[in-house]
């Protein structure tokens, strides 16, 4: 402790201030870098809820299709008219998850999923 004796007053303030600022500054930037984590994070929460939704809209309209063509009279015009809106509908989901896929798939990681889906 005499070396500290001999140092000046304006450097061991300055010494004093140092270890004082750098853990501040330092706590400071991984707040920062935290806060932007859980940023990024909910972000792609919300991503996946638009692109989930989109999803299980498509998942009930071939289920819809699905049960029509099991229980289906034969050559019924309800029958056609009824296959042919549900096939719009999901061609609409179906280009609807493509738009969503390229706006969020790379976020998300999921356009190789999504080409799977797709084909």
């Amino acid at each position: 402790m005499r070396w500290l004796h001999r140092i000046k007053i304006r450097t061991r303030l300055f010494l004093v201030l140092m270890v004082v600022i750098v853990p501040l500054v330092v706590l400071t930037v991984l707040t920062v870098i935290t806060q932007n984590r859980a940023i990024d994070f909910g972000q792609k929460e919300i991503y996946g809820v638009w692109y989930n939704r989109n999803l299980m809209d498509l998942m009930y309209a071939v289920q819809m299709q699905r049960a029509l063509i099991f229980d289906r009279a034969e050559g019924s015009a309800a029958f056609e008219n009824q296959n042919q809106e549900l096939r719009e509908r999901i061609q609409t989901l179906l280009n609807k998850g493509t738009d969503l896929d390229e706006r969020y798939g790379a976020a998300l990681a999921s356009s190789e999923q999504w080409q799977t889906v797709r084909a």
